[in-house]
């Protein structure tokens, strides 16, 4: 029911007392892992001839279509980024896009009529190649990062208006608005054109923003272990969009707000060991249970 495009890569990650090199990660992966939980999810992106087959066949086997994967002649996308003892702040090593660079994604006949559409981290006119892809979509939401913002900010704006809804996390927020105060952004982001925008704060939670709920802030999940924070926020976009998928593409506010509340559930679990391995052992029940802790401390009145 998902059409889920963006980035799968190689991460090498650091922190304080351990690290890992070249193991599965980028925005889809996290996303369709999250999303698959929730909906049907088919993933587009594309990796190198030396990106371990086996990982993808895991993808397959979490129920995630992996037909729309290209594996291309050259080298797989690489991620490398250092993290602060408090996981407070992050400094990007290394970023090659290898054969991503140069990713045109084809939809077949099948993934241009889902309902629903997500486009990570890509460039502008990527994202808005497969927006004019899609068949009558009741909902596509997006994500972007800084690097777009300050050097195509006319293509990102254009994409903007065309979606749904957008996924970003403070920093590109306050970019993209060229303003400090998170309020203040979140509801010129709408008078951009979207009908929500999720504003993620990292172990801080979020503030949802629509045309009919918030400005409304999350907290975030509270946990006393985070071994890596890498792709938290793909997997949050995940289990928001995953959660609005099985209705069919609903964007009514009280769906927004729970679904905010599944893409908190989902990031925290990520979190809990590197890359996506917290994501491929976690089934639906584990899921739910976790939901429902997260629903109960939202309360705090009978």
């Amino acid at each position: 029911m998902i059409t889920a495009v963006g980035s799968i890569g190689l991460d090498t990650t650091r922190t304080f007392d351990a690290s890992v090199s070249e193991i599965p990660g980028g925005a889809v992966t996290f996303f369709s892992l999250a999303a698959s939980l929730l909906a049907k999810v088919s993933a587009v992106s594309c990796v190198g001839t030396d990106f371990p087959k086996q990982f993808l066949e895991k993808l397959s086997k979490k129920g995630i279509d992996i037909s729309g994967i290209e594996i291309k002649s050259g080298k797989t996308l690489r991620y490398h980024a250092t993290y602060s003892p408090d996981f407070s702040d992050r400094k990007s090593d290394l970023t090659a896009l290898n054969v991503f660079g140069d990713f045109e994604p084809e939809l077949s006949e099948s993934l241009r009529k889902k309902e629903v559409a997500y486009l990570g981290t890509a460039s502008p006119k990527t994202q808005l190649s497969v927006i004019h892809q899609l068949e009558k979509p009741k909902l596509v939401a997006m994500d972007t990062i800084e690097y777009f913002i300050k050097n195509d900010k006319p293509g990102v704006m254009r994409v903007l208006s065309e979606v749904d809804g957008i996924i970003i996390n403070e920093s590109e927020a306050r970019d993209l608005c060229a303003k400090a105060n998170l309020i203040a952004c979140g509801k010129d982001i709408l008078k951009m054109g979207p009908s929500f925008c999720v504003i993620k704060k990292g172990e801080h939670g979020s503030i949802l923003f629509s045309n009919d709920a918030g400005p409304h802030p999350f907290p975030g999940f509270p946990l006393e272990h985070v071994v890596d924070p890498t792709g938290a926020g793909d997997a949050f976009a995940g289990g928001f969009i995953g959660f609005l998928a099985s209705g069919h593409g609903s964007k009514k506010g009280r769906d927004l707000l729970t679904a905010v509340a599944w893409g908190t559930v989902m990031g925290s679990i990520t979190v809990e060991a590197f890359g996506a391995e917290s994501l491929l052992k976690t089934n639906r029940q584990e899921a739910q249970e976790r939901y429902d802790i997260y629903r109960n401390l939202m309360h705090y009145e009978e």
